[in-house]
């Protein structure tokens, strides 16, 4: 399996919700307890982990010492820029997607923030991403990819819908069932719940 955590970052802790909107601090030093939690192997429940944060060098490793082979995360120092994080992880999931390696994914991810141009200081920026451990086997895929049949399009207002039609109508519309959200789940609160509506609104 896969871990992905994107959020706010702090040298010694990462920051989740606590389901009324406010921040719940979960210390670096506990995340290895917390993995292993309930494993009769010992062995951490997935094999990939990115931590998307600034300064979550010491995350990832807390995760390269749980056991987990693959884990993408940021330099310790270093502040991660918004614009940077979405091109990297973009191109690099997709390049997953399409059956690449961990490392080749994490290089093309690099390019893609480097030719972004959205990123100030790029070939600053690109240098932020690490993958551990340093001297790990990355030259592996880590998703079952499938072929892809047909990519959706993607209409000028930026929402991206099916080629299928409705049998029932000759129209020109497309069906866009398929990317509307999910029920909502148990726990939903807070402020989420806010974005929930108005997400839900857009893509009806």
């Amino acid at each position: 399996g896969c871990l992905h955590y994107s959020g706010h970052g702090h040298p010694t802790h990462l920051t989740f919700e606590d389901g009324t909107g406010g921040i719940h601090w979960l210390e670096v030093d506990q995340l290895k307890h917390l993995i292993l939690a309930g494993s009769e192997s010992g062995r951490p429940p997935f094999n990939f982990v990115f931590v998307s944060a600034c300064h979550s060098f010491l995350a990832g490793q807390t995760f390269v010492d749980a056991g987990v082979p693959h884990v993408v995360c940021c330099q310790q120092e270093a502040q991660l820029m918004d614009n940077a994080a979405l091109s990297f992880t973009r191109a690099f999931y997709l390049a997953l997607a399409f059956g690449r390696t961990v490392r080749e994914s994490f290089d093309i991810g690099k390019q893609a923030v480097l030719n972004s141009p959205t990123v100030p200081n790029a070939n600053v920026e690109m240098e932020k991403f690490l993958l551990l451990p340093e001297d790990g086997n990355h030259e592996v895929a880590v998703l079952d990819a499938e072929p892809v049949p047909e990519w959706p399009l993607l209409h000028p207002n930026g929402m991206a819908t099916s080629r299928r039609r409705s049998s029932a109508s000759s129209s020109d519309e497309t069906d866009t069932s398929d990317y509307k959200l999910p029920s909502l789940a148990q726990g939903f609160s807070g402020r989420e719940t806010d974005m929930y509506h108005v997400l839900n609104l857009v893509l009806s």
